[in-house]
C-alpha cells in the first residue's frame, strides 16, 4: 500500500508541474476512452500547449476510470480532473486555434 501511495504522490506532483507550466494560458485536450479487459471504461487525457520557448508540447497526464462513455460523463470527469490541478475548461481551445497562435 505504501508503494501505491508513493506512486500516486509522484504522479500528482508530475501532473502538477505540467499544469503549472500552462498556468493561465490556453491549451488543447486530447481525450480518448476505451474499455479494458475487465469491461471497465478508461479515459486517457493528453494536454497540448505552447511552452515558454514557443514549442508545442504534448503531455500525457494519465488514464482514469469512468463510469460510462457518454459525452456528459467524460466532460464531467475532465472538468473534475482539470479543476484538481487548477486549470479551467474555459482555457481549452481547438487544435486549429493553437496553430494560429503559434
Amino acid at each position: 500500500m505504501i508503494k501505491k501511495d508513493l506512486a500516486n504522490a509522484c504522479a500528482f506532483e508530475t501532473v502538477k508541474k505540467i499544469t503549472d507550466a500552462i498556468g493561465d494560458d490556453i491549451f488543447c485536450v486530447l481525450v480518448d476512452e476505451s474499455g479494458d479487459t475487465s469491461d471497465n471504461e478508461q479515459m486517457v487525457v493528453v494536454l497540448r500547449f505552447v511552452d515558454n520557448r514557443g514549442f508545442v508540447v504534448e503531455r500525457l497526464i494519465g488514464n482514469f476510470y469512468v463510469e460510462e462513455k457518454s459525452a456528459i460523463t467524460l466532460k464531467g470527469a475532465l472538468e473534475t480532473l482539470l479543476s484538481r490541478f487548477g486549470l479551467c475548461i474555459a482555457q481549452i481551445r481547438g487544435k486549429d486555434m493553437m496553430v494560429q497562435i503559434i
